[in-house]
Formats: C-alpha cells, sequence, structure tokens
C-alpha cells in the first residue's frame, strides 16, 4: 500500500512541479505492476470524493501502465537519447552542476542541496531541521566529472554478417 502512495507521489511530483528534481527509482521503468492496486488496499478518498486505487498513467499512454512502460522504454533506448545522454550527465554529474558552467546551464541549486558541502556532523539541531527540509526536497548527487561526458559514437550496424 504505501508504494502505491509513494509512486502516485512521486510520479505526479516529478511530471507536474518544475522545482521538483527527485528521480524516480528504476522500478518505475520496469515493472508495470507496480501500478496496480491488485491487493485492493483502501488508501483513502481524494478531496473531489474519487476513491485512490491504481496509478493513473499519462493520457498519450492510454491510461494502461504496459504501454506506458513500453513507450518511455522505446525512448530511453532511442538513438536520440543514445546520442545526447552525455549533456544529462554533464548536468547531474559533471561539469554543469556548480561553478559558471552550472550558472550557464540554469543548474545552480541552494547551498544545502548538495550534500558533499554541507557538514551535517558540525551542524546545530535547527540547522539540521533545514538541512532535512532540503533533504525532503532532493539533494544533488556527488560531482564525478570535471570536463565534458563524451559523447557517445553511433553504433555502426552491419548486415552481411554471416555465423
Amino acid at each position: 500500500m504505501v508504494v502505491i502512495i509513494v509512486i502516485l507521489y512521486m510520479l505526479n511530483c516529478s511530471t507536474t512541479q518544475k522545482g521538483d528534481v527527485r528521480e524516480l527509482i528504476p522500478e518505475i521503468y520496469t515493472i508495470p505492476e507496480i501500478y496496480h492496486n491488485i491487493n485492493n488496499y483502501d488508501m483513502g478518498i481524494r478531496r473531489n470524493k474519487e476513491k485512490v486505487n491504481n496509478v493513473k498513467c499519462p493520457i498519450w499512454s492510454g491510461d494502461d501502465p504496459y504501454k506506458f512502460l513500453s513507450l518511455i522504454n522505446m525512448s530511453l533506448e532511442s538513438d536520440y537519447v543514445s546520442l545526447n545522454i552525455n549533456n544529462w550527465i554533464d548536468l547531474i554529474f559533471g561539469y554543469k552542476q556548480r561553478g559558471k558552467e552550472g550558472e550557464k546551464a540554469n543548474n545552480i541549486y541552494r547551498f544545502p542541496s548538495y550534500a558533499d558541502l554541507v557538514p551535517i556532523n558540525q551542524m546545530n539541531k535547527e540547522e539540521k531541521v533545514y538541512f532535512y527540509r532540503f533533504a525532503e526536497f532532493g539533494i544533488c548527487p556527488r560531482q564525478i566529472f570535471k570536463k565534458p561526458f563524451e559523447k557517445r559514437a553511433k553504433l555502426k550496424v552491419y548486415s552481411n554478417i554471416k555465423y
């Protein structure tokens, strides 16, 4: 039951809130069954009196979790994504995460968002409350790369190979 509530919340926040930068767990992209309340747990009623039940998928998927994940995975495995994944790596783990390049990319967050810059063991109680508020919003991963990540080469497919 808790898993479905978390999925509903995270899917909604990560797709509708511009300021929400949390990433979803890998299971969201691989297990369509987690979108269904197969045990019929009572998860309450929304303000509009609608019963909370299954996770609703986007309209473009026909509210079908199998089609939703199929389309998402086709997109993630596309040539476009493969050829541009380096840009995402630069923003999340690389040289565009901080500093002048981060500013140019509009990718700078408040100080407590960077876990490796916050000495939590040296904070007083009030500072820890402030930090944990940011932890709820999301913490940036550690910066791993200091220079641009190499662009992936397009895979050559040879059709005349004999086995």
